[in-house]
């Protein structure tokens, strides 16, 4: 927490029928954010709805609005607005083996939280070779391969696409790009 305001966050969950489930969460309090000006009302809202097709398919999509007050990275004085909408494909073979599949696009209109906006020194790690913030749009793409040797150990193979509509990625030779790709290797234990 990097002040001392109180906020609220919350989440309404309802299941209209056994294969479908409806999420809507929400976020509000004052926070600071990049700018000196400190604590300004932050809004989140979003939601979430799975549908499970088969005993072996499903999909979620999601969608999400924020806006920080006064927290612009590139305009002092004004708000910060980031967006987005996400949906996944997961298919199970059987109870080992498994891909997925997810679609991403995300909007930072005030540069506060993808290029040295609020998280700090730098955004987001993998973003922002240039030394400003700026506005951006990002779209990403990942394949999964699932394989769980034991009920409580999931291994996964994660290729992931990015992509933004401003040069904000590093090659290997440290030259501004618009896109990267990155191969993950994940070991999750379930307790």
């Amino acid at each position: 927490d990097n002040n001392s305001a109180k906020s609220v966050e919350a989440l309404v969950a309802f299941k209209p029928i056994e294969q479908v489930g409806v999420n809507i969460y929400g976020f509000f309090g004052r926070e600071s954010s990049n700018t000196t000006s400190g604590a300004g009302k932050r809004v989140l809202i979003g939601s979430y709805v799975t549908l499970q097709a088969t005993e072996q398919l499903g999909f979620v999509v999601e969608g999400y609005y924020a806006n920080q007050e006064n927290g612009s990275a590139i305009s002092s004085g004004r708000n910060a607005r980031w967006n987005g909408a996400a949906g996944y494909a997961i298919y199970d073979f059987n109870d080992q083996w498994g891909v997925r599949f997810r679609g991403e696009i995300f909007e930072d209109a005030g540069g506060d939280v993808s290029c040295l906006g609020a998280a700090g020194g730098g955004g987001n790690a993998n973003v922002c070779s240039g030394a400003a913030p700026i506005s951006q749009t990002l779209c990403e793409t990942t394949a999964t391969l699932q394989y769980k040797p034991a009920p409580s150990f999931i291994t996964r193979l994660e290729s992931r696409y990015d992509k933004s509509n401003q040069n904000v990625f590093l090659d290997g030779s440290n030259t501004a790009t618009n896109n990267q790709q990155t191969l993950a290797v994940e070991a999750i234990f379930l307790f």
